[in-house]
């Protein structure tokens, strides 16, 4: 069992009191580099940057690429949800909100570069956070995604996270495998003769949740306005252009919430070995405290 403490709903993550009003580190350089021009698709991207990683988040909801070392090691990440038999991407909760940027230094050093955003309507909100942080001579990436129930009644619903790596720079010769199906959650993709691992686990209380997975070469039917596909924990394994993706179900009382938390780090600049050490906490608790997830 693995406890993690959660902080109460609403409160900032951002470590703003280190910025000054133009948005630099106080004593130090400046953490966070906007491509506030530039624009995917009729997306807006921003850029945040420590050491030799930089993270792209697109304002439609998920992630466009993070770059080590100057080659890029992800095609896309993207989030859903459903409320009743239709997924559609986060963005279609509302606009693509104005984003808030965080970090903090030490003796001028940039230690973490921070961005968030909150997608919501009158009955769902979804808030998005990553932080990117020099680790060593690398650096990790701690990706937060909350998600709210607004309404005034207990709703069931899916929330789904795509992934698409492409490591060393490549979509071809990539293996991604799902060695289980139990607690604690373990993925395995290789590829250019690099590894990322990744792991969920945790336990549950009160409310039903579950998680299942998928492995594939397409995006399993995740799109907008599509029939939410049931994973059904298969397949679990594939080579190629891969993808894999995380389905997460859950019953959540009104007000209450649903945190699944990611930590992926580089700690080798030489072998862009990227880990993923996953904690996922799920909140089903009203207002704050502990959180425990189980499958």
């Amino acid at each position: 069992m693995t406890e993690f403490m959660v902080s109460q709903l609403g409160k900032p993550m951002n470590n703003n009191k280190a910025f000054d009003s133009c948005g630099r580190i106080k004593g130090g350089l400046c953490a966070i580099l906007i491509a506030a021009s530039v624009f995917k698709s009729g997306a807006q991207i921003y850029t945040i940057s420590v050491a030799n990683s930089s993270l792209q988040v697109n304002s439609t909801g998920g992630l466009s690429g993070w770059t080590i070392n100057g080659v890029n090691q992800l095609a896309n990440q993207s989030l859903f949800y459903s409320l009743g038999g239709l997924e559609y991407p986060i963005n279609q909760l509302s606009a693509p909100p104005a984003p808030t940027f965080g970090g903090s230094s030490f003796g001028g050093v940039i230690l973490n570069t921070n961005i968030s955003q909150t997608y919501a309507n009158s009955t769902l909100s979804v808030k998005t956070s990553y932080v990117l942080s020099q680790s060593g001579n690398g650096s990790s990436l701690a990706s937060t995604f909350t998600v709210q129930n607004l309404s005034g009644i207990t709703q069931s619903l899916q929330f789904y996270q795509l992934s698409d790596f492409t490591l060393g720079g490549v979509s071809s010769g990539q293996s991604v495998l799902f060695p289980g199906t139990s607690s604690p959650f373990a993925v395995t993709q290789t590829g250019s003769g690099m590894t990322l691992n990744g792991s969920l686990s945790g336990l549950g209380l009160g409310t039903s949740v579950t998680v299942e997975e998928m492995a594939g070469t397409s995006n399993f039917g995740l799109g907008n306005g599509n029939v939410a596909p049931n994973f059904g924990d298969s397949p679990l394994s594939a080579n190629g252009n891969v993808e894999y993706a995380y389905e997460f179900e859950v019953t959540l009382p009104t007000n209450s919430s649903l945190i699944i938390s990611e930590l992926q780090a580089v700690p080798e600049p030489s072998s862009v070995a990227l880990v993923s050490f996953g904690m996922l906490g799920f909140a089903l608790l009203r207002r704050r405290g502990l959180v425990f997830f189980k499958k």
